[in-house]
């Protein structure tokens, strides 16, 4: 019963002095006459056990891993005034599932620039001994991370020397930060518009047809951005098809040498390929009404692609945005409120890291804000 709360706990972000409120002990007792209070400082010792147990289940699960895609992020909390730093793990495993898991998130001090985050990030990948199975980085486009992920490849150059392409495809920019800027840069082409709208507004609220009228017209604009942020923001399924790899210059000079290296080849090797005999299959015609999932059709056809189907499941399970990581700062502010300021930067990434582990375990999703302006919408 006491690991249960502490699962429960570590889920829902509770603070443990939940268990110490006597409307917890009376639901508790409800439903198991022998239960005993318990104090706060009990409970921790359960979610840290809880968290042990878990952090080696991960750690079985990412050796059985053949590559790792990684998503960073920086957060500063508010009450505590210190500033942490998200490392989050993406792979797809043999059974063609796509897996997500906070491996760290730990207090980044100051000075907080791209040596201190891309030596941060290897420290992570060394704990978790995956130094040599990390295949691309997601980080948004501040200038700042340019210089991380260079020094990180640097390092891993230097580790292994089989890194895709040598290297043109590992930096991953965050593609909802990039449609952000389209639609910042198209509001300012706008702005005399956009400044008639915000004078107008006195007009506008004078009125409930006139409010919701031009509540229709501002999302009849904005819907095409909203419903592109929100399926490249996606976690729980593949969003590497979704977006043309480039690297820092903005070109695709990469995915060339590849298909260079495939035409030498297959002139030392005249017999059909596995990719020709899958380019001979023809293209899947796709039905908006139809939901085609990709994984599931590379786990058909594993027997019959066993090489394309490997390299798919390292392609797929690049994240192209940063959401996963940006989504556990939600909880990191519920975690880390005014009441508990005073956590230890160690309390915190076992609270953050064990409920993340919890939630997959038991399979409970927790809303992001793109699933929160879903339901907004609809």
């Amino acid at each position: 019963m006491k690991e249960s709360a502490a699962t429960w706990i570590l889920m829902h972000d509770h603070p443990f002095s939940i268990v110490e409120e006597e409307g917890f002990n009376i639901f508790c007792r409800s439903g198991m006459p022998q239960w005993t209070s318990i104090s706060r400082a009990t409970i921790k010792k359960h979610c840290v056990m809880i968290y042990e147990l878990e952090k080696e289940k991960l750690s079985c699960l990412l050796k059985a891993a053949k590559n790792i895609s990684l998503t960073t992020d920086l957060w500063k909390s508010k009450n505590q005034k210190i500033e942490y730093m998200v490392v989050t793990a993406h792979w797809i495993d043999s059974d063609c599932k796509l897996n997500k898991r906070v491996l760290s998130f730990f207090n980044i001090p100051p000075p907080r620039g791209g040596p201190q985050i891309s030596d941060a990030i290897l420290k992570c990948a060394r704990d978790w001994e995956i130094e040599n199975k990390i295949f691309t980085v997601s980080v948004d486009n501040a200038s700042v991370n340019d210089v991380a992920i260079r020094n990180l490849l640097n390092d891993l150059l230097r580790i292994k020397n089989n890194i895709v392409c040598g290297g043109k495809l590992f930096h991953v920019r965050c593609c909802a930060h990039i449609l952000n800027l389209i639609t910042q840069d198209g509001l300012t082409e706008i702005k005399d518009i956009v400044d008639d709208v915000r004078r107008s507004v006195d007009f506008i609220r004078r009125t409930d047809s006139r409010l919701l009228k031009f509540a229709e017209i501002v999302n009849s604009i904005l819907k095409v951005f909203y419903e592109a942020t929100k399926v490249i923001s996606g976690t729980e399924y593949p969003t590497s098809n979704l977006a043309r790899a480039e690297n820092s210059s903005g070109s695709s000079s990469g995915w060339f040498e590849f298909s260079s290296f495939l035409r030498e080849t297959e002139m030392l090797h005249p017999e059909k390929s596995e990719l020709d005999i899958y380019l001979e299959e023809g293209c899947h015609l796709f039905n908006p009404e139809e939901k085609f999932d990709a994984l599931s059709w590379w786990k058909l056809n594993t027997y019959k692609f066993r090489i394309l189907s490997s390299l798919a499941r390292d392609v797929l399970a690049i994240p192209i945005t940063t959401v996963a990581s940006e989504a556990t700062f939600s909880a990191g502010s519920r975690v880390i409120d005014k009441y508990r300021a005073s956590l230890a930067p160690s309390t915190v990434e076992m609270l953050m890291c064990g409920g993340d582990w919890c939630r997959k375990r038991y399979g409970v999703k927790k809303k992001t804000k793109v699933r929160q302006l879903s339901t907004i919408y609809s």
